[in-house]
């Protein structure tokens, strides 16, 4: 698992270490990774969201802070994806999506 902070992530270095623990991996923003051939970028703001998808440099856009659903596909085939709140404060709903690199068909699962 590779995650970004979010704006209200305080104690990062305990985060950090916390993650660790299972394997997990959270960074300052942006994140990049490449999975099967395909690009992704990892923010949590969504200022830069759509710049990110048109600029033809990943196929996949992850972004947070809403902690709303979002799913999209733009022109460029570039998808952004928003899995929502995997804690559930805000919304009262927990959240999270799985893509399927293959297929490029996300899911979004309430847990």
């Amino acid at each position: 698992m590779l995650g970004v902070f979010g704006n209200n992530d305080g104690e990062r270095l305990g985060l950090q270490a916390r993650l660790k623990t299972f394997g997990a991996e959270v960074k300052v923003q942006p994140a990049f990774v490449e999975l099967d051939g395909k690009r992704f970028v990892i923010v949590h703001e969504g200022d830069l969201v759509d710049a990110l998808a048109l600029s033809g440099k990943f196929e996949v856009v992850v972004y947070g802070h809403t902690h709303a659903v979002d799913l999209r596909q733009l022109d460029n085939g570039c998808l952004i994806v928003n899995p929502g709140e995997i804690c559930g404060w805000l919304t009262g709903k927990v959240t999270a999506a799985v893509l399927d690199t293959e297929t490029m068909q996300v899911n979004f699962l309430e847990l």
